[in-house]
């Protein structure tokens, strides 16, 4: 998440809440634009609430508190 913000100038998280909160595995969505107000977060959060299983969205002040202590990764990190 921590690359895609270095990189992006809008990042959202989709996730299972309970994954989040560390009592199940699953998957993470990450989306990025360009461009800030490029993402439909407001739709996003609608659809994945709406959802059997409902999820979350993490935008703006809520992913940087959870992404607080990330650092991206870069090419070095690689080799």
């Amino acid at each position: 998440m921590a690359t895609l913000r270095a990189v992006f100038a809008d990042v959202c998280l989709v996730s299972d809440r309970r994954m989040l909160r560390g009592r199940r595995y699953g998957n993470v969505v990450l989306a990025g634009a360009l461009r800030p107000g490029r993402l439909p977060v407001r739709r996003l959060a609608a659809r994945v609430a709406a959802d059997p299983v409902p999820g979350t969205v993490l935008h703006g002040a809520a992913l940087d508190t959870f992404a607080a202590d990330a650092w991206p990764v870069t090419d070095a990190d690689l080799t």
